[in-house]
């Protein structure tokens, strides 16, 4: 009986032992400890579809945080509305050794509005766990189970989405009891050894030992290069409206029909005054750009969440009457105007954002977080912003550019391209440096802004002069202690030019050294940048956008002194792009700096990363090039 009875006291330490085993720091492998600053020890997804309009999803996640960075990797969070139910959340916290600090029940989830601060009202909510940890590392292990009535959104399969998060185990399953047909992509999953074994009726993936990604400049996003499982069913419900598609022109069919057709009818006095508004326009994209300006100058953005899961606008009468509204609405709003005067005009979907996520074209789902408006002309397509109410006719900016898009029309989806701004100079630079014998600046700089570059430049001119002294004062970084005298901005918005002007002084700009000085003669535009040094870069990087920028610099020379060094002429041709800068004298007597810059868009490998930045070193050295002048001899 003794024996037995030390055996049973054993047995139970083994089993207390295991439980915080799970839970310890120290069982985590080294290597997925190196660069983390969390780790997801094991995350499971199991979802559950009883039928097209019933869905239900548990998820488990045990994940060790390192430090506050790791903080916002816990996903101990659930939103919901009216077709999203929230039926459990627990969670329990254990210290590093694996011990039990603190147990959280459904009570203690903190229940708010999911609002943002652009939105009017909205009907989704949020229950999430406030946590404030007193140490690190810590361990959480959080469960919850959803039930939706929504399953045109299917929980996709991401395993790791960002930098310094490291996968012990993560494990994604689908049951498809009723067998509706599904499509499923599949991304990356060899590159990392993801294991499969689905049926007829059920998907099931699941990863081991993803050491951590270290951010490394340029590098694409985490998503574009690691595993992640899409899946959509080919019949679904979206907020009790029965769909299904196949393919983006049939699911672009179902939502025309389902969030977009029928809200556009206008009060006739609207039409009337859009009519008297465009009445002198001659041609078809003169009236456009006419119905977009009545649009921007009756209307103001303000977000909106409601209506069929948030994607369908409110009726066009609605904005009309209010003046506000979101993209969906103004989108909406402005292509009921259109219509009004016998303009097509399509409701057009995307992912904006600046690194230029693509509609996928090979997989059709409820996809994009903006949408835009498309004007198909015979000779080319316009691209209307509709909630901004500062930028241009038929100009997008760096949000929506240059990337797949998803079109709406009676007809079906299909898939277009933005604009793509890699047109000629984007940015145009003139100045004229004066200085005299002590080293002291008098200069003004000239700019045209086109392109890409037009969006942030346009900004200037809103701005008041405290901001824009603070501007100016760090983008002159090579003069010091600048006092600005005349801020100058003009907006040309029909040919989407920004001029800029501006008058600068500063004390001992050049350095005085005896009877010499030296100086910079590129004063406003020298590089800084030069990308991070890698002792073994393991990333492939890319150039998003094609740039293009020119400058010229005229110096005068002070009485009483003449050249005694010039710095050499540069030139540089790279797959990457190109640099030119040179200083020479003119007819007149003046110095005349000339500088040239070019980076070519692409996608370029690992191995080409120390080229690419000797490239971006060379431009700073030969940008901070100095010249020297001397007193004449009497």
């Amino acid at each position: 009986m003794r024996i037995f009875l030390l055996f049973l006291l054993i047995a139970c330490q083994s089993i207390g032992y295991s439980q915080e085993d799970l839970y310890a720091v120290g069982t985590i492998p080294a290597e997925l400890r190196t660069e983390a600053n969390a780790v997801i020890r094991n995350e499971v997804v199991t979802i559950d579809v009883k039928h097209t309009s019933k869905m239900h999803i548990r998820h488990e996640q045990i994940i060790t945080v390192f430090n506050e960075n790791g903080d916002r990797h816990v996903s101990a969070y659930e939103f919901y509305d009216d077709t999203r139910n929230i039926r459990s959340q627990e969670a329990t916290m254990y210290d590093a050794n694996g011990k039990e600090i603190e147990r959280f029940r459904r009570s203690d989830f903190v229940d708010r509005s999911a609002i943002s601060s652009n939105d009017l009202y909205t009907d989704n909510r949020i229950k999430y766990l406030n946590l404030t940890p007193q140490q690190y590392p810590y361990t959480l292990h959080y469960i919850s189970e959803v039930e939706t009535s929504e399953t045109a959104f299917v929980m996709p399969w991401k395993p790791i989405t960002e930098h310094y998060v490291s996968v012990q185990n993560s494990a994604y399953k689908l049951n498809n009891e009723k067998n509706i047909p599904i499509r499923v992509q599949r991304n990356n999953l060899a590159d990392y050894k993801v294991s499969e074994s689905s049926t007829e009726t059920s998907l099931s993936f699941s990863v081991s030992s993803i050491p951590a990604i270290a951010r490394e400049a340029r590098a694409p996003e985490v998503e574009t290069f690691t595993p992640s499982v899409k899946v959509a069913l080919n019949e679904f419900s979206l907020v009790d409206v029965a769909g299904s598609a196949t393919d983006w022109k049939t699911f672009g069919k179902w939502q025309y029909d389902h969030l977009v057709a029928g809200l556009d009818a206008l009060p006739p006095e609207t039409i009337s005054e859009v009519t008297a508004y465009i009445k002198d326009a001659q041609t078809t994209e003169e009236k456009v750009k006419r119905v977009y300006e009545y649009m921007q100058n009756k209307t103001r953005y303000i977000s909106v969440q409601l209506g069929i899961g948030g994607w369908r606008p409110y009726p066009a009468a609605e904005v009309d009457r209010l003046g506000y509204g979101d993209c969906k609405g103004l989108t909406n709003y402005t292509k009921a105007l259109l219509k009004s005067q016998g303009i097509t005009s399509y409701y057009t979907v995307v992912h904006a954002g600046e690194e230029q996520q693509n509609i996928d074209s090979e997989f059709a789902s409820m996809q994009g977080n903006h949408v835009i408006l498309n004007v198909p002309l015979e000779e080319k397509d316009i691209w209307l912003e509709c909630t901004n109410q500062e930028i241009p006719f038929n100009y997008l900016g760096g949000g929506t550019d240059d990337r797949n898009v998803l079109v709406l029309t009676p007809e079906g989806g299909t898939i277009k391209r933005t604009t793509r701004y890699d047109e000629g100079i984007q940015r145009e630079g003139k100045s004229k440096l004066t200085i005299d014998s002590e080293g002291n600046l008098e200069a003004t700089l000239a700019v045209e802004y086109q392109g890409i570059a037009y969006y942030n430049a346009s900004r200037l001119e809103r701005m008041d002069e405290t901001d824009l002294r603070e501007h100016y004062s760090s983008s002159f970084s090579d003069i010091k202690k600048p006092e600005f005298k005349n801020f100058e901005y003009s907006n040309d918005k029909d040919a989407i030019v920004f001029h800029e002007k501006v008058a600068v002084t500063a004390d001992a700009y050049a350095r005085r050294i005896n009877d010499k000085l030296i100086i910079q003669p590129n004063a406003f535009r020298a590089a800084s940048y030069v990308p991070k040094k890698y002792k073994r870069r393991k990333l492939d990087f890319e150039v998003r956008r094609h740039y293009a920028e020119t400058d010229e610099v005229y110096l005068s020379i002070p009485d009483g002194f003449e050249i005694d060094f010039l710095p050499e002429d540069a030139s540089i041709e790279t797959p990457f792009g190109s640099y030119t800068a040179s200083v020479a004298v003119t007819e007149e007597g003046t110095l005349l700096y000339q500088r040239s810059l070019r980076l070519e868009k692409g996608d370029y490998s690992a191995s080409d990363y120390t080229a690419y930045r000797d490239f971006r070193k060379a431009i700073k050295k030969y940008d901070h090039q100095k010249l020297v002048l001397k007193k004449k001899s009497l």
